[in-house]
């Protein structure tokens, strides 16, 4: 019997085909993976707006406090405003706040002068001005002759008012109606903290004490 014959060259052969599909198969592989890397990422739409109304939903939002202003334009008259001064209720009738005095109470009342920056020096004149019982409300300050002769008002919130004239109190009940008119009047604004008034270079508790 005749040995059996091994073609060399056909294993030859085929070992080449096997070494290039090899090659070729590692190099589709390699395309592949760049192809995924090279590619963006896809995002759910829906997550996306979602997650933008969410994030426009909690965002906290800051205001500034709001804090009423005493005093405001007149609007049959742009050159003009209408400031508050603060007049008596006597016996605490139809008045606002703490009792002080003889059981009486503040009253706010409206009065329509000339357009300024200066509220507060406007709110102090138009006090002065009134020389009249109005609306039923009592002016303790009614038969003083006063005028202003500067306000200012310092860093720590005390309003400084500097007075020249006469001032003339009706008696002991007087006496804390005038102080509290200055300082109602004043303090309506929320920049002022405290008030201090001197007539004459004088302050006003040692007018009142040396009646």
């Amino acid at each position: 019997m005749e040995p059996a014959h091994i073609d060399t060259n056909q294993g030859s052969r085929n070992m080449k085909l096997f070494a290039v599909l090899a090659v070729l198969g590692l190099a589709a592989l390699y395309l592949l993976m760049n192809k995924n890397a090279a590619a963006p990422a896809e995002t759910d739409p829906t997550l996306a707006t979602t997650t933008a109304t969410s994030t426009a939903t909690t965002t906290p939002t800051t205001t500034s406090p709001v804090t009423p202003n005493p005093t405001t334009q007149n609007p049959s008259n742009p050159q003009t405003m209408d400031v508050k001064v603060a007049l008596v209720a006597l016996d605490g009738k139809n008045g606002t706040g703490t009792s002080f005095g003889c059981g009486d109470k503040v009253a706010f009342l409206n009065r329509t002068v000339p357009q300024s920056a200066g509220t507060l020096r406007s709110s102090i004149e138009a006090l002065l001005k009134v020389k009249d019982q109005t609306n039923g409300y009592y002016n303790a300050l009614a038969s003083s002759d006063l005028v202003i002769d500067s306000i200012n008002l310092t860093s720590k919130g005390e309003a400084m008012i500097l007075l020249k004239g006469k001032l003339v109190s009706g008696g002991v009940c007087d006496d804390p109606r005038i102080i509290e008119q200055f300082n109602a009047t004043a303090k309506q604004f929320p920049t002022v903290k405290s008030v201090s008034v001197t007539i004459n270079d004088k302050s006003l508790s040692d007018h009142l004490s040396q009646k």
